[in-house]
């Protein structure tokens, strides 16, 4: 039957989605809280962001994001760079604050400005996005570089994507391939994919069916649908690896347990051709993978 043909994953990574606390909270007796609070009120940057990270989670005071964001300002006033994101973000999604790109944006940039990779690749999110800054794919790929360079996976994909699409830079697969690896080394599950097809295909590399299998293995292994879907219809065809339609079947039941619509409809093609022992096989199997896909073999 017709496979659907590999395909590389065109998304960026999404902005952070909740503000954290980086700071452990290991301690919240009230002799504990009480010293904090007394600390933030004397002016302590330090425990300023503690207290709005307690506020946060709800640890050791109620929980309350309008308290949390309250003493984060506070923090960040006196440039606390992990409270400079944690404002970015709560004004990104609106927690505690009013939702407001623009001031969401102005605090990515400060904590941007201070170092912190985090704020960089949200920072480029929004220039490349134009959301609450004026569109700008240059700013986009300067912080995403500076993001990239301190070890941020998702900023590094989101290199390796630019260079994939020739998105505000010359298209180059070599450069694609060398970012979507830094950051599949990482265990970044788009970039995983993407560089399985690549080496599949022979994009910017030469072509390595054993390599392209073991990267599209690993985002299996991490529940990505398409890889799912993919190493199912690689194992039905026999392209890379030995044509086997139990794993195949198992494989594509994993991506159609997710949504993958295509894979459903190969699960259904591909049991019109194998018998009921094959089928019991791949449905027992399919069992196994759902509990660990290391058990897939």
């Amino acid at each position: 039957m017709k496979r659907r043909i590999l395909y590389a994953i065109a998304i960026a990574a999404f902005l952070f989605s909740t503000p954290n606390a980086r700071s452990a909270l290991n301690a919240t007796s009230r002799e504990y809280v009480q010293h904090v609070k007394s600390l933030a009120k004397k002016g302590n940057a330090t425990a300023q962001y503690r207290l709005g990270s307690m506020h946060l989670l709800g640890q050791g005071v109620p929980k309350n994001d309008t308290e949390a964001a309250r003493w984060f300002r506070l923090a960040a006033g006196q440039d606390y760079v992990a409270a400079e994101l944690n404002l970015g973000i709560m004004y990104y999604i609106g927690k505690g604050l009013p939702q407001n790109s623009g001031a969401a944006a102005k605090w990515f940039r400060r904590a941007a400005d201070h170092g912190d990779p985090e704020a960089q690749l949200n920072l480029g999110l929004m220039y490349y996005k134009g959301d609450g800054v004026a569109r700008s794919i240059a700013d986009a790929l300067k912080w995403y570089r500076r993001s990239a360079k301190q070890g941020n996976a998702a900023a590094r994909f989101n290199l390796g994507l630019l260079y994939f699409q020739g998105d505000g830079v010359p298209r180059s697969y070599r450069d694609a391939l060398k970012w979507y690896r830094l950051a599949a080394e990482q265990g970044h599950v788009n970039a995983e994919y993407n560089l399985g097809v690549m080496y599949f295909k022979g994009m910017g590399v030469t072509a390595d069916s054993a390599k392209g299998v073991e990267w599209i293995r690993k985002a299996a292994d991490h529940r990505f649908p398409a890889a799912q879907a993919n190493l199912g219809m690689m194992y039905a065809d026999g392209k890379g690896v030995r044509e086997d339609v139990v794993k195949a079947h198992a494989w594509l039941s994993l991506a159609a347990d997710q949504g993958d619509e295509d894979a459903n409809a190969a699960v259904g093609e591909l049991e019109s051709g194998m018998s009921r022992a094959q089928i019991s096989a791949a449905t027992a199997l399919g069992a196994k993978c759902r509990k660990s896909t290391r058990d897939c073999d």
